[in-house]
């Protein structure tokens, strides 16, 4: 008798469970219908969102100069804290994401051809010696240069330069809501072997100096 009550108890379970899902799903809708305006959500786009992140809270503009003088002072923290031991960082990625790469050039002083030296908008220097397969950062861990363009000399000597035009705010399709996509650069790098960059401090771009907007 308790062989045939045990069945009966699970068939009667699992009618019930489907019921119960059934019910529950179907008070909702089968598509993702996003909220509006009407609702009391704010919608913005993801170059609104960028501005809001980057721009200037009282002017509503990227200042140059705000830029130069928040590097100065994370400058200032790094040497405040070089001598401690008690901060630790490891690198956590994303190692597999390319950014905008402006500019490369092939090693002259290479007789095979397989060395390439690539600067990226926002990711600084990298080196391949295997014509690309695999690449080296050479700028150093905590230095991240706004990559622009880049020279060689006849005598290998390589030219680097950083920064990009704030004229787009004034020209592209983001000055409706004071979006600036430009990074202030931090001058001219010069390297006589392709691997040590050393900055010439006459480029250094200077706060409420005209010239920051191009280093």
């Amino acid at each position: 008798m308790k062989n045939k009550i045990l069945p009966l108890s699970l068939v009667t379970l699992v009618i019930c469970l489907g019921a119960f899902l059934i019910s529950a799903t179907s008070s909702y809708p089968d598509f993702f219908i996003p909220l509006g305006d009407d609702e009391g959500v704010e919608t913005i786009s993801s170059e609104q969102y960028l501005a809001k992140l980057r721009n200037n809270q009282v002017t509503g503009v990227i200042d140059p100069s705000d830029v130069i003088n928040a590097r100065i002072q994370a400058e200032n923290i790094a040497v405040q804290n070089a001598n401690r031991d008690d901060i630790t960082w490891s690198f956590l990625g994303p190692d597999n994401v390319g950014g905008r790469t402006r500019a490369f050039i092939f090693d002259n002083t290479d007789e095979t051809s397989y060395t390439i030296i690539a600067g990226a908008v926002s990711g600084g220097l990298y080196k391949s010696t295997n014509v690309g397969l695999t690449w080296v950062k050479i700028n150093g861990e905590g230095n991240n240069l706004n990559v622009s363009c880049m020279a060689q000399g006849s005598d290998g000597t390589v030219y680097v330069g950083t920064g990009e035009g704030f004229t787009v705010q004034d020209y592209s399709i983001f000055q409706d809501f004071n979006y600036n996509g430009a990074f202030v650069g931090t001058g001219i790098y010069k390297s006589t072997d392709g691997d040590n960059f050393s900055l010439l401090s006459a480029t250094a771009p200077v706060a409420n100096d005209d010239t920051v907007a191009f280093a």
